[in-house]
């Protein structure tokens, strides 16, 4: 006579459930936990993450942008962090201290953001 855990089974199938559950309550904030190196530094100063094109102080500057507000800017590959899942390039991501403020495909877009958020 075989005795068999019923109790197995579902215990089991709970475990996978919540598995599956946590997984799927991802935001803009959970590549923080994948790319720490982004974040910025300083209160009060975003660090920029730039794929696919190269962007400088100096190109902000031209803008009109306080680049003082600027922790540092990073221009990588796509490839470089996917768990953003950027579709295409260019693509840019501003960081705060604690995670991703803002994603655009748009060049313009990004500047009128740092243009609203880092006015003197």
């Amino acid at each position: 006579m075989k005795i068999r855990n019923k109790n197995g089974l579902g215990y089991l199938l709970f475990l996978m459930t919540i598995m599956m559950v946590g997984s799927s309550n991802q935001d803009a904030s959970v590549p923080n936990l994948y790319a720490p190196d982004l974040l910025s530094d300083e209160n009060g100063k975003y660090s920029i993450y730039v794929a696919g094109t190269e962007i400088s102080y100096d190109d902000f500057e031209r803008e009109g942008i306080n680049t003082n507000k600027i922790a540092f800017i990073r221009n990588e590959s796509i490839d470089s962090h996917p768990v953003f899942e950027f579709e295409k390039e260019p693509a840019y991501a501003v960081f705060d201290t604690k995670g991703v403020v803002f994603k655009t495909y748009e060049i313009d877009e990004l500047i009128n953001f740092l243009l609203e958020e880092l006015d003197e």
